[in-house]
């Protein structure tokens, strides 16, 4: 559950999207220049079940009666990157880009138009990213997930959320929770 997630983000100190179920709120944001991304399923993957609201839309596009669920606010997204943790640890980097041969809707950078890639990325501030990353897993009592985390121009972060089954499409995922594990099975063998 997304909300849950956020609100224990919130307790340890993790920078989290801003949520709310108040349509005045969400309106407030959209007023404000930001984008709002409504959900009507705290449970979708995919981006499955949202709608993007943007400044230019106007403010009167979101109304009490007819949207309920919850509204976030939108982060000005830089880059975006997956964390794989294991274990109190980080084993993979993958940085989101847009697919080859696509011209993908930069509001909503779903898995169809938009891959991670480990090679030939610019430089990151790797140590922020691990950090944030292993302690968002750790908070929501996990031994691994797969941390979705941006950042702005500014190197500012937000954590998106922490997927329980991450993908493992990738060799190098693979391959690197595949030794997180075998590495976890030898530590309790060795006990």
């Amino acid at each position: 559950d997304k909300l849950k997630a956020f609100k224990v983000f919130r307790e340890a100190g993790l920078v989290r999207p801003e949520w709310t179920t108040s349509a005045v709120e969400a309106r407030r944001w959209l007023s404000d220049g930001f984008n709002v991304y409504h959900r009507n399923n705290m449970s979708g993957e995919r981006g499955q079940g949202i709608t993007v609201f943007t400044p230019s839309m106007g403010n009167d596009v979101i109304t009490d009666t007819n949207l309920r669920g919850t509204y976030t606010k939108g982060f000005e997204i830089h880059r975006e990157f997956r964390v794989n943790c294991a274990f109190g640890e980080c084993i993979e980097i993958a940085e989101k880009k847009r697919r080859n041969g696509t011209n993908p809707d930069p509001l909503m950078r779903s898995h169809e138009d938009w891959v991670f890639c480990v090679y030939n990325l610019d430089p990151f501030p790797t140590e922020l990213l691990e950090e944030k990353s292993i302690k968002a897993v750790q908070c929501l009592g996990l031994d691994f997930g797969g941390v979705d985390i941006a950042l702005d121009k500014d190197n500012n972060y937000c954590v998106f959320e922490v997927n329980t089954a991450p993908w493992i499409d990738r060799e190098s995922t693979t391959l690197a929770y595949t030794k997180a594990f075998q590495q976890k099975a030898y530590d309790y063998d060795s006990v």
